[in-house]
């Protein structure tokens, strides 16, 4: 039986779920494409995901699974041991629902659509470049919120679960590392906590070779 198969591009949407794998002990293949590569108008991507977006996961029957956060739930359903995403009967459960699709429905989106502006916009410079300070803008208030309800050394407290790792994950991406460790200093701490756990050491050292 062949391990499944994790398309994505180094330090992109796929490291969240790279370290997921790690932390399950799953093996997975990586598939590893270039940001050229990514996108409507991917060759690689189009026949497993119509939007051209990664990660995608694609497991030995054909099956095609798509969204960080559903990979994170069935690495999930293959280890629950390892407390990724709560069960219903912990203490934090109603918490920890809050706030990953928070993370999911709110802030991924500031991503998606400010990241690559012209897909909306019509590649009008002006409007591209709007569209692009106003997700940012959107994106700095919702951390700063999240910020405020964060404990420590990780979200939820002591236990790590999949929010730690998307803001793990985050850290590395817009506004940048050195504007959440002065405007989101409990995010920050919370990925420093993150990063230091020996599994996301080696998938940092992957995905950052240069750091």
């Amino acid at each position: 039986m062949s391990n499944p198969k994790l398309y994505g591009v180094a330090g992109s949407g796929a490291l969240i779920c790279e370290a997921a794998f790690a932390l399950a002990k799953l093996e997975i293949e990586h598939v590893e494409l270039t940001w050229a590569d990514v996108g409507w108008e991917s060759k690689s991507l189009k026949s497993l995901n119509i939007l051209g977006q990664v990660p995608v996961l694609e497991f030995e029957s054909g099956e095609i699974l798509t969204e960080t956060n559903a990979i994170i739930h069935w690495i999930h359903s293959q280890k629950p041991e390892v407390g990724l995403i709560l069960s219903s009967e912990d203490d934090s459960y109603i918490n920890f629902l809050r706030w990953l699709m928070f993370l999911n429905g709110a802030v991924y989106p500031t991503y998606t659509y400010g990241d690559v502006p012209q897909r909306w916009v019509d590649h009008d410079p002006k409007a591209m470049e709007l569209l692009r300070q106003g997700t940012e803008i959107h994106r700095k208030m919702l951390f700063e919120y999240m910020d405020r309800e964060a404990a420590a050394p990780y979200f939820l407290g002591e236990k790590l679960c999949a929010i730690d790792l998307y803001l793990w994950m985050m850290c590395h991406w817009s506004p940048g590392e050195e504007w959440f460790e002065n405007a989101c200093p409990n995010i920050f701490s919370i990925k420093t906590s993150v990063e230091k756990i020996p599994e996301v050491i080696a998938v940092s050292k992957r995905n950052f070779p240069e750091e």
